[in-house]
């Protein structure tokens, strides 16, 4: 399938100069996704509405329920770009940073993001692909985006693929410190916390409580899991979690909702050890790939090419990504 069959263009004329001024192409997707190319910047309320806001006149163009927004235009010497998604199978920042690959700089979160390519990458990159004009480019890597990634939806792989996760290798947690923290401890329980993951930039988010852990890794990645998780895989000591002699590439930070108040977590962790009797499948992936765990179907691990599907030999339905450099250094082969 090419990006033709993905998207269709539309030919009728919308006047929406508050937001888009008088030339436009709009283009609608398959995906729910409204595509928008201007021959100049936008109205400034057009970045800084979300997609809720923009949502009649969107849908209006595309005569369906648009989940994702992109929109390209030139300024001076660079192409910017901002796409906006209330979809959980994408996150905006994920996406952009797949469509700009490693030419692009993208900030924003799940929601919003904004990217920005200077011209000269961006027409190496047509000359690359062999496309002649910018929006073919971005509609070409939209549908790569799509294609050139496997969806795994946590319970259902597991009830449809469990003799192939029977087969999987098992292996085990080195004894290697890692580090915890009761979400309790950071907030108030029933608050609403955001934390940065390495597999999962923009952010993801859960509920405080005594139920559960925030987790800290060998190399900073953070997650979370329920308490019994936590008691049946570590032993908790009460040795003090020191960043600077543990951590190397990520300092991990809490994000308290949603008034935006950020947490340093690591001056109340404290070290726990995994137990040898914690044991997991897992699998190296060969392609870009989502988990969307059974626990929270509004977020997804994402792994790449190299990184480790891994399944929890005592629940095959809790799968999740690990990515390739921590998994080397803290799992061993059973």
């Amino acid at each position: 399938m090419g990006y033709i069959d993905l998207f269709e263009k539309v030919t009728e004329k919308f006047n929406f100069p508050d937001l888009y001024g008088q030339e436009h192409i709009f283009w609608f997707g398959r995906e729910s996704l409204i595509f928008l190319s201007l021959d100049k910047p936008p109205q400034k309320q057009l970045l800084e509405r979300d997609l809720s806001e923009l949502k009649d006149s969107l849908d209006e163009i595309g005569k369906a329920d648009t989940e994702l927004f992109l929109c390209i235009w030139k300024e001076n010497d660079e192409f910017r770009s901002v796409f906006k998604s209330r979809s959980s199978r994408v996150r905006a920042m994920d996406f952009l940073n797949y469509v700009l690959s490693d030419v692009g700089l993208v900030k924003g979160d799940s929601v919003s993001s904004y990217g920005r390519i200077t011209t000269a990458s961006l027409l190496v990159r047509l000359g690359e692909l062999g496309l002649n004009d910018v929006s073919s480019y971005f509609m070409h890597m939209t549908l790569q985006y799509f294609e050139d990634c496997d969806l795994i939806i946590a319970d259902e792989y597991s009830r449809i693929n469990q003799n192939e996760i029977l087969n999987m290798k098992q292996y085990r947690k080195k004894h290697v410190p890692w580090a915890f923290v009761r979400s309790a401890d950071i907030t108030k329980s029933g608050t609403r916390i955001d934390i940065r993951t390495l597999e999962n930039e923009s952010g993801i988010d859960f509920t405080a409580g005594d139920d559960t852990y925030v987790m800290i890794g060998i190399q900073g990645e953070v997650y979370y899991i329920s308490a019994a998780k936590f008691e049946k895989t570590y032993n908790e000591t009460d040795e003090p979690f020191d960043i600077f002699t543990r951590m190397t590439m990520f300092i991990p930070e809490i994000k308290i909702l949603p008034d935006g108040k950020y947490i340093s977590i690591d001056e109340m962790a404290r070290i726990c050890y995994p137990k040898n009797t914690s044991k997991i499948y897992a699998q190296r992936l060969d392609r870009r790939a989502k988990v969307f765990p059974v626990y929270d179907r509004e977020n997804y691990f994402l792994g790449f090419a190299g990184d480790y599907m891994a399944v929890r030999c005592d629940d095959l339905s809790d799968i999740y990504i690990i990515k390739r450099q921590i998994f080397l250094q803290t799992y061993e082969e059973v």
